[in-house]
Protein backbone atom coordinates (compact mmCIF):
# COMPACT_ATOMS: atom_id res chain seq x y z
CA UNK A 1 0.00 0.00 0.00
CA UNK A 2 1.10 3.34 -0.87
CA UNK A 3 0.95 6.34 1.64
CA UNK A 4 1.55 9.80 0.11
CA UNK A 5 -1.09 12.62 -0.55
CA UNK A 6 -2.65 12.59 -4.24
CA UNK A 7 -2.58 16.18 -4.85
CA UNK A 8 1.40 16.74 -3.80
CA UNK A 9 2.28 13.60 -5.85
CA UNK A 10 -0.35 14.85 -9.11
CA UNK A 11 1.67 18.09 -8.91
CA UNK A 12 5.54 16.93 -7.98
CA UNK A 13 5.00 14.01 -10.51
CA UNK A 14 3.86 16.82 -13.28
CA UNK A 15 6.63 19.04 -12.76
CA UNK A 16 9.89 16.32 -12.16
CA UNK A 17 7.96 14.46 -15.59
CA UNK A 18 8.46 17.72 -17.06
CA UNK A 19 12.38 18.78 -16.10
CA UNK A 20 13.12 15.65 -17.05
CA UNK A 21 11.75 15.75 -20.54
CA UNK A 22 13.18 19.19 -21.24
CA UNK A 23 16.46 18.39 -19.90
CA UNK A 24 16.79 14.79 -21.79
CA UNK A 25 15.90 16.81 -25.03
CA UNK A 26 18.62 19.63 -24.12
CA UNK A 27 21.46 16.77 -23.65
CA UNK A 28 20.03 15.00 -26.37
CA UNK A 29 20.55 18.02 -29.19
CA UNK A 30 23.27 18.93 -27.83
CA UNK A 31 25.03 15.43 -28.77
CA UNK A 32 22.82 15.65 -32.37
CA UNK A 33 24.73 18.78 -33.23
CA UNK A 34 27.97 17.33 -31.94
CA UNK A 35 27.41 14.43 -34.42
CA UNK A 36 26.42 16.51 -37.43
CA UNK A 37 29.47 18.44 -37.02
CA UNK A 38 31.53 15.42 -36.93
CA UNK A 39 33.04 16.93 -33.91
CA UNK A 40 33.97 14.85 -30.26
CA UNK A 41 31.96 15.26 -27.21
CA UNK A 42 33.77 17.75 -24.76
CA UNK A 43 34.36 17.95 -21.79
CA UNK A 44 31.77 20.27 -21.50
CA UNK A 45 29.29 17.63 -23.23
CA UNK A 46 30.22 14.86 -20.84
CA UNK A 47 29.29 17.10 -17.78
CA UNK A 48 26.08 17.91 -19.33
CA UNK A 49 25.55 14.35 -19.85
CA UNK A 50 26.72 13.66 -15.98
CA UNK A 51 23.86 16.22 -15.04
CA UNK A 52 21.55 14.25 -16.92
CA UNK A 53 22.39 10.95 -15.38
CA UNK A 54 22.19 12.71 -11.79
CA UNK A 55 19.34 14.09 -12.11
CA UNK A 56 17.65 10.25 -13.08
CA UNK A 57 18.99 9.20 -10.39
CA UNK A 58 17.62 12.41 -8.11
CA UNK A 59 14.43 11.52 -9.54
CA UNK A 60 14.43 7.65 -8.50
CA UNK A 61 15.17 8.35 -5.25
CA UNK A 62 12.43 11.38 -5.73
CA UNK A 63 9.85 8.97 -6.44
CA UNK A 64 10.68 6.49 -3.56
CA UNK A 65 9.63 9.00 -1.46
CA UNK A 66 6.81 10.46 -3.26
CA UNK A 67 5.85 6.99 -2.47
CA UNK A 68 6.58 6.43 0.96
CA UNK A 69 4.58 9.53 2.94
CA UNK A 70 5.22 12.04 -0.04
CA UNK A 71 3.66 15.16 0.86
CA UNK A 72 2.13 13.67 4.56
CA UNK A 73 3.44 14.17 8.08
CA UNK A 74 5.51 11.00 8.42
CA UNK A 75 4.11 10.61 12.00
CA UNK A 76 1.12 9.94 10.52
CA UNK A 77 2.34 6.79 8.27
CA UNK A 78 3.35 3.48 9.64
CA UNK A 79 6.95 2.72 10.75
CA UNK A 80 8.90 1.23 8.25
CA UNK A 81 7.02 3.62 5.34
CA UNK A 82 8.28 6.61 6.96
CA UNK A 83 11.75 5.45 7.61
CA UNK A 84 11.63 4.40 3.42
CA UNK A 85 10.74 8.04 2.90
CA UNK A 86 13.94 9.09 4.65
CA UNK A 87 16.31 7.06 3.60
CA UNK A 88 14.77 8.24 -0.35
CA UNK A 89 14.94 12.08 1.30
CA UNK A 90 18.71 11.40 2.72
CA UNK A 91 19.45 9.60 -0.89
CA UNK A 92 18.04 12.69 -3.11
CA UNK A 93 19.72 15.39 -0.93
CA UNK A 94 23.00 14.19 -1.23
CA UNK A 95 22.21 13.81 -5.09
CA UNK A 96 20.86 17.28 -5.40
CA UNK A 97 24.15 18.67 -4.09
CA UNK A 98 25.49 16.89 -7.17
CA UNK A 99 22.94 17.32 -9.68
CA UNK A 100 23.66 20.91 -8.91
CA UNK A 101 27.40 21.16 -9.49
CA UNK A 102 27.14 18.84 -12.67
CA UNK A 103 25.73 21.92 -14.74
CA UNK A 104 28.01 24.44 -13.16
CA UNK A 105 31.15 22.48 -14.22
CA UNK A 106 29.89 22.26 -17.91
CA UNK A 107 29.10 26.03 -17.82
CA UNK A 108 32.90 25.89 -16.87
CA UNK A 109 34.32 23.84 -19.22
CA UNK A 110 32.57 25.70 -22.10
CA UNK A 111 33.68 28.82 -21.09
CA UNK A 112 37.17 27.40 -21.40
CA UNK A 113 36.72 26.10 -24.40
CA UNK A 114 34.79 28.44 -26.66
CA UNK A 115 37.12 31.70 -25.30
CA UNK A 116 40.53 29.60 -25.68
CA UNK A 117 42.47 33.06 -26.22
CA UNK A 118 41.28 34.55 -23.29
CA UNK A 119 44.15 34.14 -20.44
CA UNK A 120 42.41 35.95 -17.87
CA UNK A 121 39.12 33.85 -18.07
CA UNK A 122 40.42 30.81 -18.64
CA UNK A 123 42.17 31.61 -14.95
CA UNK A 124 38.87 32.65 -13.54
CA UNK A 125 37.45 29.55 -14.64
CA UNK A 126 40.09 27.24 -12.94
CA UNK A 127 39.33 29.11 -10.25
CA UNK A 128 35.76 29.02 -10.09
CA UNK A 129 36.08 25.12 -10.88
CA UNK A 130 38.28 24.41 -7.66
CA UNK A 131 35.74 26.60 -5.76
CA UNK A 132 32.70 24.73 -7.52
CA UNK A 133 34.42 21.58 -6.55
CA UNK A 134 35.08 22.42 -2.89
CA UNK A 135 31.64 23.78 -2.35
CA UNK A 136 30.13 20.43 -3.58
CA UNK A 137 32.31 18.28 -1.35
CA UNK A 138 32.24 20.89 1.55
CA UNK A 139 27.82 20.04 1.12
CA UNK A 140 27.25 16.54 0.27
CA UNK A 141 29.89 15.62 3.37
CA UNK A 142 27.80 17.53 6.09
CA UNK A 143 24.95 16.57 4.55
CA UNK A 144 25.77 12.50 4.62
CA UNK A 145 27.02 12.89 7.91
CA UNK A 146 24.64 14.89 9.80
CA UNK A 147 23.39 12.56 12.13
CA UNK A 148 25.62 10.88 14.36
CA UNK A 149 25.14 7.90 14.16
CA UNK A 150 24.33 8.42 10.62
CA UNK A 151 21.03 5.35 10.05
CA UNK A 152 19.51 8.54 12.57
CA UNK A 153 18.77 10.29 9.26
CA UNK A 154 16.00 7.62 8.87
CA UNK A 155 15.36 6.49 12.26
CA UNK A 156 14.76 9.89 14.17
CA UNK A 157 14.00 7.88 17.41
CA UNK A 158 17.21 5.86 18.08
CA UNK A 159 19.39 7.77 20.21
CA UNK A 160 21.82 10.44 18.48
CA UNK A 161 21.91 13.96 17.57
CA UNK A 162 22.12 15.91 13.89
CA UNK A 163 22.81 19.33 12.52
CA UNK A 164 20.58 21.93 12.43
CA UNK A 165 19.25 21.41 8.69
CA UNK A 166 18.04 25.42 8.70
CA UNK A 167 22.07 26.64 9.32
CA UNK A 168 23.21 24.17 6.73
CA UNK A 169 20.69 25.36 3.95
CA UNK A 170 21.98 28.51 4.31
CA UNK A 171 25.20 27.83 4.93
CA UNK A 172 25.01 26.06 1.57
CA UNK A 173 22.86 28.16 -0.75
CA UNK A 174 24.46 31.22 -0.15
CA UNK A 175 27.54 30.80 -1.56
CA UNK A 176 25.46 28.36 -4.19
CA UNK A 177 23.63 31.43 -4.76
CA UNK A 178 27.08 33.23 -5.46
CA UNK A 179 28.58 30.88 -7.56
CA UNK A 180 25.24 30.92 -10.00
CA UNK A 181 25.95 34.99 -10.72
CA UNK A 182 29.80 34.67 -11.29
CA UNK A 183 28.95 31.87 -13.48
CA UNK A 184 26.51 34.39 -15.48
CA UNK A 185 28.63 37.87 -15.64
CA UNK A 186 32.14 36.06 -16.27
CA UNK A 187 32.27 36.05 -20.18
CA UNK A 188 30.64 39.61 -19.87
CA UNK A 189 34.16 41.23 -20.34
CA UNK A 190 35.16 39.39 -22.68
CA UNK A 191 32.19 39.48 -25.33
CA UNK A 192 32.49 43.44 -25.00
CA UNK A 193 36.04 42.99 -26.03
CA UNK A 194 34.51 40.74 -29.65
CA UNK A 195 34.62 42.31 -32.92
CA UNK A 196 31.22 42.48 -33.53
CA UNK A 197 28.16 45.02 -33.68
CA UNK A 198 27.10 46.21 -30.58
CA UNK A 199 23.71 44.64 -30.97
CA UNK A 200 25.02 41.41 -31.40
CA UNK A 201 27.09 42.08 -28.48
CA UNK A 202 24.16 42.58 -26.35
CA UNK A 203 22.29 39.56 -27.51
CA UNK A 204 24.98 37.61 -26.26
CA UNK A 205 25.20 39.28 -22.78
CA UNK A 206 20.96 38.64 -22.89
CA UNK A 207 21.60 34.71 -23.34
CA UNK A 208 24.28 35.02 -21.06
CA UNK A 209 22.12 36.83 -18.78
CA UNK A 210 18.86 34.10 -18.77
CA UNK A 211 21.16 32.28 -16.42
CA UNK A 212 20.34 34.71 -13.55
CA UNK A 213 17.08 32.81 -13.61
CA UNK A 214 18.88 29.82 -11.47
CA UNK A 215 20.04 32.59 -8.97
CA UNK A 216 16.55 33.61 -8.62
CA UNK A 217 15.84 30.22 -7.40
CA UNK A 218 18.96 29.74 -5.73
CA UNK A 219 16.96 33.23 -4.01
CA UNK A 220 13.86 31.85 -3.50
CA UNK A 221 15.87 28.50 -1.85
CA UNK A 222 17.33 30.57 0.65
CA UNK A 223 13.91 32.83 1.54
CA UNK A 224 12.03 29.28 2.01
CA UNK A 225 14.91 28.49 4.80
CA UNK A 226 12.42 31.03 6.60
CA UNK A 227 9.35 28.51 6.62
CA UNK A 228 9.70 25.27 7.68
CA UNK A 229 9.84 22.91 4.94
CA UNK A 230 10.64 19.12 5.14
CA UNK A 231 14.11 18.39 3.18
CA UNK A 232 12.31 16.62 0.89
CA UNK A 233 10.12 19.59 0.07
CA UNK A 234 13.40 21.56 -0.26
CA UNK A 235 15.34 19.28 -2.64
CA UNK A 236 12.33 19.33 -5.03
CA UNK A 237 12.76 23.45 -4.87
Amino acid sequence: MAYYDPIFYRETVALQVSMLILSTTSVALRCLARRKKNAGLKSDDFWAIAALVLFMAYLGFSFWGLFNGGGLNLLTVPPSVAESGLKATYGAGILAILTITAPKLSILFLYRRIFLVDKALRLASTIMLVICAAWCLASVLPLAFKCTPVKKAWQPLIEGHCINMKTYLLAEEIPNCIMDLVLVFLPVGVIKKLQLPTVQKINLCIIFALGSFVSLISAIRIKLTQNQLTPGEWSLV
